[in-house]
């Protein structure tokens, strides 16, 4: 039998193990894959032996950590040393707090929590949820099959010779995600290819090459693919993965624009998912460049790279005869020639010439009968371009070919090889196991469909039946290669179905994918299609259809158009750089005409500013300067002043340009556009930006409730920085609040400056800001950088001692609520940041509350009513409902105030037992749940803030002998708080016992717990107050009190075990040499280790730098 999941356990709790084997069988489906020692040991098997064999044939050892297990731990400590030698992962389960530790030797290692009733798990659902997230071995496993994939389509895509083998390196970014872009055929996926074959050097790094139905379906199927319940279980395992198996993962998207529009003709959900991808692993991205600039440009934290033609010298090193023929520059084109040359006398120098030519050479390899090897490839070339039309995919399964075409089996295979030995075909396993072909290029896919479509005996319908279905995966590439393959009547019918697809675009999901597509093909093929656009431009203006077929009627070209219709149409110009001076006569009046026909005039201004003539020049300054005079649409002179800086300086367009700059009726970022034009026109200095323009440039609606331009709002974030970093002006609360308010843009390259720019800040709102940021679900690895570093500029100017700390405890406060949620670098980035250089105590589980003073506190403390505790908090525990705590049994204390560095002043209140113990346990589950005040902001507790929480005054004692041994103890499985972890010395919480006499309560609460803990005697003057500290993880405050009793370790250790009135509060006393304290405590086997022994050691060695001798 083959096994999956070691379950390791404690016969002294099999209720908790059979519940966990519940789940494991039927709830997630492992069902004999679960090994458990009772029930899988053949009667005659020597026992360990076969518990050998089974770790060794497993994925994962599941630790079922239980107090009953750490009693008796041998047995399980050995079935860990053995998954540990084998390589195998350990996850443990904790039942009992610290039980995990105790029983790995280390704290190591991240692990579940549940809670426990008795013998049963009191939390099945979140059990199963947690472990369903944990269990990484399967999707493991799924990266490696991912990984052989990539790597064979790397093989497959990168051709001999290759003409980027000494540049592709240049083209990846191996410090974040990457978008190569550029037109069809110039080396895309050849570039990611050559970088995942280099990539398998790495044993560490699995590569994902995605499936065009993970891209076109998103997240879950991703997840589902990659055996994951969903996308953020997916998430945990990939962390799980990289932080405790260094395992990483490069996540390729291959041909981006050929995904299919329909599902998501927005792309929110491919963004979603490119944001995702980017947060989980590496990222690669090919896309052609029009179809990025137009889609997805700005929305993907990526760096974006431009493929660029092959350069002359490099054509000519691989076909000397193509010198002269820009098209060999373009890689496909070149590649395809090299292997042709011998053939052919001359080579075409325009693509539609080279495909004609292509498919026209497919030689009769068989001799002279009519069922040649040419003509078979012939046919089975035409068979896969009805199929490929009746799907609109590009690849189809080799069945469905040879079920639709008259050749046989062996006949059906000579063609197909020798189609691959032209180059031209390929042929692959799908993701479903299908074997399927599709040619060697998505422009050669593109020609043979185009070409079996014109060459039909219904060219026009079919190609109008293709418009209708253009929001599939190849649809708008197949339509602009029949653009260019077409003559006049079938681009004029082709044109007609544009504007029927237009006309419809708000009518649904689907429509929009459609129009989508059709805007694609309109800027690709522009230059082709101008004479229509103008044409169809003519048209006379008619109301919008409607869903319900009421309305107008709708655009026909030259004859009518609709307002849908016309932005799109005009939308085309967008896909010119500068307009050709020769159709400026043919162009420019119709669009003039636009301006006064059209209410949505922006798209006719950016169209008229391509074309740079003194016609376009009049016409824009006129239609500028009517509409200052009327008033009438002042927002389309945003697209005005950035259009006349592309032209030529007049002083008629110089005093527009003012006029609009100057008017105060016109909003600040189209008059910053006048400014810019001004500047770049003449050379003027620009006006600073008020802070009117910057709250207005920063708002991430418009007007109408849509998501505003983001690049606007990313320049005014990028001024905001670059401002206030070189330090030429200061910026106040309200541009504070406004680039929070931008954070919330979906655009990642909105959010990457306005992060920066908070850094700039030192408002508490900023860095509450930046915390949340970096506790987001999707963190793109550029926006938590940005947010680290603001963070860290924000901590180095702050100079007083007391802000520094409380800046720490935030960090580590919001560390902490990382951890908790499974983001295990964010939490490391800010323990990193918080502990750096301190000049108090910081540890990553406690700080200082209050300066120190060369070692020691003088420590006063007084008992008041004092404030109450802060009334949000009491409403969120109110609101908790029942939580046991147990029985009240003496008057604890709380702190009200704390005060001071040297002189220390602590005043206290009567709190409760079950008070304090509520809200730490609902702490300890949650750290968020109290993380944040009902306005928003980050919680600061008293002595950082004015935040005051029901926590318990405590002791925080360290035991210093008179051998100079330090006192080490284990605390017992039974206490309340951080059970089975290792003291150094002990805790103990104030009492009403410790406020009888004139000593100091905290030194008296030492002295007492010594005395019951221990079984020993100290007096008033060995006690030592050292410091205060703020213990993270239960948020609660207490002082560092240093003990010097006349005894040495063994001494103290004999007490303990002969006189101790408590004694059960310890497990084990063990005591380490003053000098290798800090060496030694938190290794083994001082693990693991309570989480303010590390300060307390600390605050010993200082107070020993101070007074060596230890007097």
């Amino acid at each position: 039998m083959s096994y999956e999941i070691f379950v390791s356990y404690s016969r002294k709790a099999p209720g908790i193990c059979d519940e966990v084997v519940a789940v494991l069988r039927q709830d997630l489906g492992y069902h004999s894959a679960v090994f458990v020692d009772r029930e899988d040991i053949p009667g005659g098997v020597e026992w360990l032996a076969h518990l050998r064999d089974a770790i060794s044939e497993v994925k994962v050892l599941l630790l079922v950590a239980t107090k009953e297990a750490t009693e008796d731990p041998e047995f399980i400590r050995a079935e860990v040393r053995e998954a540990t030698e084998r390589g195998i992962p350990i996850i443990p389960l904790e039942f009992d707090r610290d039980a995990s530790k105790v029983l790995l030797g280390d704290g190591r290692r991240q692990y579940i929590k549940s809670p426990r009733s008795g013998d049963s798990c009191s939390d099945i659902p979140g059990l199963t949820s947690r472990l369903r997230r944990a269990l990484t071995h399967r999707t493991h496993e799924r990266l490696r099959e991912r990984h052989a994939e990539a790597t064979a389509w790397a093989a497959r895509n990168i051709r001999h010779p290759s003409f980027w083998a000494d540049s592709w390196r240049g083209y990846v970014n191996d410090s974040g995600p990457t978008a190569i872009i550029g037109p069809a055929g110039s080396g895309k996926t050849v570039i990611a290819a050559h970088h995942v074959q280099y990539a398998q050097h790495d044993q560490d790094l699995s590569c994902v090459l995605l499936h065009s139905d993970e891209v076109e379906e998103g997240l879950d199927r991703l997840a589902a693919n990659l055996v994951s319940d969903n996308s953020e279980v997916l998430r945990q395992r990939l962390r799980t993965l990289a932080e405790h198996y260094g395992r990483r993962v490069l996540f390729i998207v291959d041909g981006l624009d050929q995904v299919q529009l329909a599902q998501d003709p927005k792309r929110t959900a491919t963004v979603e998912l490119l944001a995702f991808l980017d947060s989980a692993g590496g990222l690669i991205v090919t896309c052609r460049d029009d179809v990025w600039e137009s889609t997805y440009a700005g929305h993907v934290a990526t760096e974006v790279v431009t493929v660029t033609e092959l350069d002359v010298e490099r054509v000519v090193s691989h076909l000397p005869s193509a010198r002269d023929n820009s098209l060999m520059r373009t890689p496909l084109f070149l590649d395809l020639a090299i292997s042709r040359a011998a053939r052919w006398r001359t080579i075409p120098d325009t693509d539609v010439d080279f495909f004609h030519r292509l498919f026209a050479d497919i030689q009769d390899e068989g001799g002279g009968i009519p069922d040649s090897s040419g003509s078979r490839k012939q046919a089975l070339l035409r068979v896969l371009a009805l199929e490929q039309i009746r799907n609109l995919t590009y690849e189809i399964p080799l069945t469905t070919i040879a079920n639709a075409s008259r050749l046989g089996p062996a006949q059906l295979r000579e063609a197909v090889n020798g189609l691959k030995r032209d180059r031209l075909l390929v042929e692959r396993l799908s993701s479903g196991r299908v074997r399927t072909i599709r040619l060697a290029h998505d422009l050669l896919d593109c020609f043979s469909m185009a070409d079996v479509v014109r060459r039909g005996p219904d060219r026009d319908g079919t190609a109008r039946e293709l418009c209708r279905r253009c929001e599939h995966e190849c649809g708008w590439a197949v339509l602009s290669m029949l653009i260019r393959l077409g003559d006049d009547a079938l681009r004029r019918a082709l044109f007609d179905e544009f504007l029927r697809v237009l006309d419809e675009k708000r009518f649904g999901d689907t429509r929009m994918a459609q129009a989508w597509a059709v805007t694609y093909v309109l800027r690709e093929q522009v230059s082709t299609v101008l004479p229509l656009v103008v044409e169809a431009l003519r048209g006379e203006r008619v109301a919008s259809l409607r869903p319900d077929g009421s309305g107008g009627r709708g655009s026909e070209l030259g004859v009518t158009l609709t307002q849908e219709a016309a932005s799109s149409v005009a939308s085309a110009f967008l896909a010119l750089t500068t307009g050709d001076p020769r159709d400026s006569p043919h162009v420019v009046p119709v669009l003039e005409r636009c301006l006064h026909r059209w209410d949505l005039k922006g798209r006719f201004i950016e169209a008229l500013a391509r074309y740079n003539t003194a016609e376009v020049e009049r016409i824009l300054v006129t239609f500028g300067t009517r509409t200052l005079e009327t008033r009438d649409d002042l927002e389309c002179l945003r697209y005005l002043a950035q259009g006349l800086a592309r032209l030529e300086k007049t002083p008629e367009l110089l005093g527009l340009l003012e006029r609009i700059a100057a008017d105060e009726d016109v909003d600040p970022v189209t008059r910053r556009r006048a400014y810019h034009a001004l500047a770049r026109l003449d050379g003027r200095a620009e006006p600073v930006r008020d802070e009117e323009e910057i709250i207005y440039g920063l708002r991430i609606d418009d007007d109408r409730g849509s998501y505003s331009d983001w690049d606007v709002v990313r320049e005014y974030a990028t001024y905001v920085h670059d401002q206030a970093t070189i330090g030429r002006r200061s910026f106040s609360p309200a541009i504070c609040r406004a680039l929070i308010g931008s954070l919330l843009h979906e655009h990642v390259y909105v959010r990457i400056p306005a992060a920066g720019a908070l850094g700039c800040f030192d408002d508490p709102m900023a860095r509450d800001a930046l915390l949340d940021q970096l506790l987001r679900d999707v963190l793109p690895t550029e926006i938590r950088e940005a947010s680290l570093d603001a963070l860290k500029r924000q901590f180095d100017r702050i100079h007083d001692h007391e802000a520094r700390q409380a800046f720490r405890f935030s960090l580590l406060y919001a560390a902490k609520t990382a951890l908790e949620r499974g983001s295990e670098r964010v939490a490391a980035d800010l323990v990193e940041l918080a502990t750096a250089t301190p000049q108090w105590i910081v540890t990553p589980g406690a700080l200082e509350a209050t300066a120190p003073d060369g070692g020691q506190v003088h420590l006063s403390v007084d008992v008041s009513d004092g404030p109450g505790v802060s009334s949000f908090v009491q409403d969120r525990l109110a609101a908790l409902g029942h939580i046991p705590t147990g029985p009240d049994l003496e008057t604890k204390y709380r702190f009200a105030a704390l005060r001071g560095g040297g002189a220390v002043e602590a005043s206290l209140v009567p709190t409760t037992w079950s008070a304090s113990n509520r809200f730490h346990r609902a702490v300890q589950q949650d750290p968020a749940w109290i993380s944040h005040r009902p306005d928003g902001s980050w919680l600061l507790p008293l002595p950082f803030g004015e935040d005051v929480l029901p926590g318990v005054a405590v002791v925080h004692a360290v035991i210093l002998t008179s051998d100079r041994q330090v006192v080490l103890a284990q605390r017992s499985d039974k206490v309340g708080y951080s059970p089975l972890h290792w003291s150094a010395s002990f805790e103990e919480q104030l009492n009403e016992r410790d406020f009888s006499r004139e000593e100091n309560p905290f030194l008296h609460a030492a002295r007492r717990g010594f005395r019951e803990e221990f079984g020993c005697e100290v007096e008033e003057r060995q006690a030592i107050p050292l410091t205060t500290l703020m213990q993270i993880d239960l948020l609660n405050l207490g002082v560092v009190v240093l003990l010097l009793p006349d005894l040495t370790g063994a001494q103290i250790h004999e007490h303990w075990r002969s006189r101790a009135k408590d004694d059960w509060e310890a497990r084990d006393v063990r005591w380490l040499p003053v000098d290798a304290l800090l060496d030694g405590v938190g290794r083994e086997p001082f693990t693991p280790l309570h989480c303010t022994s590390e300060l307390r050691c600390q605050a010993l060695a200082r107070w020993l730098r101070r007074d060596p001798a230890g007097e």
